[in-house]
């Protein structure tokens, strides 16, 4: 990390009183991110200016671009919620905020999802905000497949059976290798 308090106040991407608190931190994307260093508020720069407080991100795209249009959020095109590099912040509606965010988000004019897919009647659930998911995206049907219930374990990782003076129960029911647990506490005893 550099600091850029200078060159960023100095080429006019940032007023002063926010250059003064970012760092410029290079995440592979055509310019680095200059992540804020102050309070932050669930991930996002805050700050207080003219007595009132702002997400620092927002007063950095006005600084440098200008007002954000009505109706519009800025959405963060580096995926970093601390950065305030106005070549990272773009206006977007909500919607378009919540299905970049969150890629189980489908729109109304896609017919595969993100995961490649089919959205058929059955499979989309319609969200809160307007815009849909897909159900099977939700249910993880891209995780591994299931293999039937988890088998009885009779013998611990190190091979020692669990069964008769070997077999400890713990209160919650749990299986304890008497000979792995003897090992260790002489182990932590030396």
């Amino acid at each position: 990390m550099k600091a850029c308090a200078e060159s960023s106040a100095a080429n006019g991407k940032l007023p002063e009183f926010l250059a003064r608190r970012v760092f410029a931190v290079d995440r592979g994307h055509s310019s680095p991110c200059l992540e804020w260093t102050a309070a932050l508020h669930l991930g996002y720069g805050w700050v207080s200016h003219k007595g009132k407080p702002h997400l620092a991100h927002r007063l950095a795209y006005e600084a440098a671009i200008g007002p954000i249009p009505e109706g519009l959020v800025i959405d963060h095109l580096c995926r970093n919620r601390k950065c305030l590099n106005p070549d990272h912040l773009e206006p977007v509606t909500l919607a378009v905020n919540t299905r970049r965010a969150h890629p189980n988000y489908v729109s109304d004019d896609m017919s595969v999802c993100p995961n490649g897919h089919a959205l058929e009647p059955g499979y989309v659930i319609p969200a809160s905000n307007g815009s849909r998911r897909c159900l099977r995206c939700e249910r993880g049907e891209n995780a591994r497949p299931y293999r039937g219930p988890v088998k009885e374990r009779t013998h611990c990782p190190q091979g020692h059976p669990y069964s008769g003076h070997n077999l400890y129960l713990t209160p919650k029911g749990s299986k304890v290798c008497r000979t792995c647990r003897a090992a260790s506490y002489r182990k932590a005893a030396k």
